[in-house]
């Protein structure tokens, strides 16, 4: 788990299975349904400078309001030796975040939408607030990162910087969040939590080195 996860309880009563569906009832009795591994809606993006795939996955293509969608992205190596990337810095769009303290030392963030955007134009829409404004206890964040040695196979990678020698520590370049809702900012709603309420919404996944990738929700 990131640095800047948050921690979740999820109360459940039951879950059903239904053919290659499986339904969770909420404390409220309303299912949601998850979808077997195979079917997850997915999407990897291969950056042919540097080999790394970004993977962006959910566990559901629709909610009804006040449900949550789990939202997984990781940073994958493919290669089957070490994959050494310096430092770029070159974000897709604005505002890529793994929690309220940005990406700390991780070089991919993700975001939320209300509408339906492309890559042409999602940099012009404005995400959902997913952190509730407050005071935050980040962890240690490296004054500078220079580059990423990304294990064989693996998302993890050994993170090189502002330290005295050798790597400055080792990430498991993954993250998983859940959404069901945004915090609403004005003189009159700040720090009011607001379901999503139904449309269709996108789900961002960017890296430093400019890779994009995007999923869809439909809230009901």
């Amino acid at each position: 788990m990131s640095p800047s996860s948050v921690a979740f309880i999820c109360l459940l009563s039951a879950v059903i299975v239904i053919g290659s569906m499986a339904f969770v009832l909420d404390p409220n009795n309303t299912a949601v349904a998850y979808l077997p591994s195979s079917l997850l809606p997915t999407s990897s993006v291969t950056n042919p400078a540097n080999h790394l795939e970004l993977r962006l996955a959910l566990n559901t293509t629709s909610i009804r309001s006040g449900q949550a969608v789990n939202i997984s992205m990781s940073e994958f190596n493919p290669l089957s030796q070490p994959n050494n990337v310096t430092a770029l810095r070159a974000w897709p769009i604005e505002g890529l975040s793994l929690g309220p303290c940005g990406t700390t030392n991780y070089p991919m963030g993700m975001e939320v939408f209300s509408g339906y955007y492309t890559a042409s134009n999602v940099s012009s829409a404005r995400s959902l607030p997913l952190d509730p404004p407050g005071i935050y206890n980040c962890p240690m964040i490296l004054s500078s990162v220079g580059s990423y040695s990304f294990h064989p196979l693996s998302s993890e990678a050994d993170v090189y910087g502002s330290c005295t020698a050798g790597p400055c520590l080792t990430l498991n370049v993954t993250s998983a969040t859940l959404v069901s809702g945004y915090w609403a900012s004005g003189f009159l709603t700040n720090g009011t939590f607001r379901a999503l309420s139904p449309g269709t919404y996108t789900i961002a996944a960017g890296d430093e080195w400019g890779t994009l990738a995007l999923l869809y929700i439909t809230v009901s």
